[in-house]
């Protein structure tokens, strides 16, 4: 699976000098609509305009690479084959 999210910065909210903290608020919007179960959603900066959107993609088999289901682990350990 793929996560893509794209958000246009060309607007006044975003091109403002605190537009790394309406960057931040878009972000932290995006990660609770996913935890909601959404698959593709819009994202609006705070006047109500759609400055981009997410989405789920489905992974498309590599030719040549075996797919591997592995358990979430920790940063610096291994992993675990299902």
């Amino acid at each position: 699976m793929k996560f893509e999210l794209i958000i246009d910065s060309d607007n006044d909210a975003l091109d403002a000098p605190s537009g790394h903290m309406e960057i931040a608020r878009l972000l932290r919007a995006a990660a609770e609509i996913v935890l909601d179960g959404w698959e593709a959603h819009p994202i609006r900066d705070h006047n109500g305009n759609t400055v981009g959107e997410w989405e789920f993609h489905p992974s498309e088999p590599r030719g040549g690479i075996p797919r591997r289901d592995m358990n979430p682990v920790r940063f610096g350990e291994g992993y675990e084959e299902k």
